[in-house]
C-alpha cells in the first residue's frame, strides 16, 4: 500500500509540475493560464482517479493531490495574508479542477456533474470579466477604484515644466485627476494616450485639472520627465514630485496609479487610468 501511495505521489507531482511549467509557454496572460491550468489538472485528475483509485481508493488519490498541490503553491497561498496573492484565482481553479474530477468519479453522472458546472462557471466568469477586477484589487485595493470619499491629507509639492512650485492651492474648488508615473514605467507610457485623450475633452474646462504627476527616481535628469512625454508629443501638463515619499503617503504601490479628487477635495476614486476617466465624466454630467 504505502508502494502505491509513492508511485502515486511521484506521478501526481511530475504531471501537475509539468502543466504548471506549460502553462505559462502556451500563454503569458494569467486569465489565460488559469483556463489552461483548469483544463489540464481536471483532464489529468480524472485520469489519476481511474487510475489509481482501485489500489488505494479515490479519497486517498485526492488526498495525495492535495499535498503535492499544497507544496507547489505555498508560497501563494501563505502570500494571500502578505501581498494580497496575485496568482490565487488560478489557485483556485486549479483545485475546483480537482474537486470536479473526484465528484465525477465518486457520484457518476449526473449528481457528478454539478461540481463541474459551478467550477466551469466560476473560472469563465475570471476569464471574461473577474481577472479584470481581481487585478485592480491587487494593484489598487478596491475593486473597481472607488473609495468612499476621504480627505486629501497629503500635502503635494511639485515642480512645472518652468520651473515653478506646485502645491495643493491648484486643487481648490477643481475637479483634479493625478495620475502617478516614472520614467521606468512601460505601463505608464501605454496608457498616456487616455490621459491625453481625457486631456483634450476637458482642455476647455478651467474647473477641471489633469496631470501627469512624475515619481522621481535615481536615474532621472532634472528634465528627463518633461522631455520623455513631450518628445512623444503629448501635451497634458506634468509636474514632477519633490519626493517619493509623496507617493508612498498617497498610498501609491504600482505605477500608474490614478487618483480623482473632488471640488470638495475629497479623494473618491484610486485606480486605473480607464476608471479615473470614467469618473472625471460622471461627475461632471452629475454636476
Amino acid at each position: 500500500m504505502f508502494l502505491d501511495k509513492f508511485k502515486a505521489f511521484v506521478v501526481i507531482a511530475i504531471s501537475l509540475v509539468l502543466i504548471s511549467l506549460l502553462a505559462p509557454q502556451l500563454s503569458p496572460q494569467v486569465d489565460h493560464i488559469m483556463l489552461v491550468s483548469f483544463v489540464g489538472y481536471f483532464v489529468v485528475a480524472l485520469i489519476f482517479f481511474r487510475m489509481f483509485s482501485s489500489r488505494i481508493s479515490a479519497e486517498n488519490v485526492l488526498k495525495i493531490i492535495g499535498l503535492v498541490m499544497l507544496l507547489m503553491h505555498a508560497f501563494t497561498i501563505y502570500s494571500w495574508f502578505v501581498w494580497g496573492a496575485f496568482g490565487l484565482p488560478v489557485v483556485v481553479g486549479c483545485v475546483l479542477a480537482v474537486i470536479s474530477a473526484y465528484t465525477l468519479v465518486r457520484f457518476a453522472f449526473p449528481g457528478g456533474l454539478v461540481m463541474f458546472v459551478l467550477s466551469t462557471f466560476f473560472v469563465g466568469y475570471m476569464y471574461s470579466y473577474g481577472w479584470d477586477l481581481w487585478i485592480h484589487r491587487y494593484n489598487y485595493g478596491t475593486f473597481t477604484g472607488k473609495v468612499e470619499p476621504q480627505a486629501l491629507n497629503v500635502h503635494l509639492t511639485a515642480r512645472d515644466e518652468q520651473g515653478r512650485e506646485v502645491n495643493d492651492s491648484l486643487f481648490n474648488n477643481k475637479l483634479v485627476l493625478l495620475d502617478f508615473w516614472t520614467t521606468s514605467c512601460a505601463i505608464c507610457f501605454q496608457k498616456f494616450p487616455l490621459l491625453q485623450s481625457a486631456f483634450d475633452q476637458n482642455a476647455n474646462d478651467p474647473s477641471i485639472v489633469l496631470l501627469a504627476v512624475n515619481v522621481p527616481i535615481e536615474e532621472d535628469e532634472p528634465n528627463t520627465p518633461f522631455r520623455k512625454i513631450r518628445e512623444r508629443g503629448y501635451t497634458f501638463p506634468v509636474i514632477v514630485l519633490a519626493d517619493e515619499d509623496q507617493a508612498k503617503h498617497f498610498g501609491v504601490r504600482f505605477y500608474p496609479t490614478t487618483f480623482v479628487v473632488s471640488r470638495a477635495g475629497l479623494i473618491v476614486y484610486k485606480g486605473d487610468i480607464e476608471g479615473a476617466v470614467n469618473m472625471v465624466s460622471k461627475i461632471r454630467e452629475a454636476e
